[in-house]
């Protein structure tokens, strides 16, 4: 998906959660950033910068755990320890890497010492692709964009959804993962 501003990009992160929401997702739950800690975490990472996508993302629910990205690390909570070892892992990569920036990365979310970046080169995009650092020493593209990942995040959350349904319908209802979803 190419972009050529950042209100687009902005727009095409609330396209996908307002999508998510008319699917029963409980938006209220989220906790957005501001900008100024989203600026905070750009420098505790030294990184170059924030495609408009992705700070439109941690807008919406990048200050506080949702189910959007159970058992992740996300959000403006993401530091230069976390940028230090996901640049040790590139450094045992047995693979060519294709970050044309790692320094100047962005970590957006953790995983059991996996990590998700956008590159450093051309941080000032609206869109990026998304990588991930895997603890096996891999580094390979996941997205083709911010805004692909996020979709694809989204329907990973519905199938969640989905699930709980199907626990339900068989008397086994998760009451505390349920509630951050419409069931009408």
């Amino acid at each position: 998906m190419s972009m050529t501003d950042a209100a687009s990009a902005a727009e095409l992160v609330r396209q996908v959660l307002d999508d998510t929401v008319d699917k029963g997702w409980r938006a209220e739950f989220a906790r957005g950033a501001t900008d100024d800690e989203i600026d905070q975490m750009v420098a505790r990472q030294n990184a170059k910068g924030v495609p408009a996508a992705f700070r439109e993302v941690l807008r919406i629910m990048g200050s506080g755990s949702s189910p959007w990205f159970m058992g992740t690390g996300f959000g403006v909570f993401l530091d230069g320890e976390d940028k230090t070892v996901a640049l040790i892992s590139i450094e045992y990569a047995e693979s060519e890497v294709g970050l044309r920036d790692p320094d100047g990365m962005l970590v957006i979310a953790e995983a059991e010492a996996n990590f998700l970046v956008i590159d450093g080169a051309d941080l000032h995009q609206p869109n990026l692709p998304v990588w991930v650092i895997t603890d096996g020493n891999e580094v390979k593209k996941v997205a083709d964009s911010v805004i692909d990942w996020f979709d694809r995040s989204a329907k990973n959350l519905l199938g969640f959804k989905a699930t709980l349904a199907r626990r339900r319908e068989r008397g086994h209802p998760d009451p505390l993962r349920e509630e951050d979803f419409r069931w009408e």
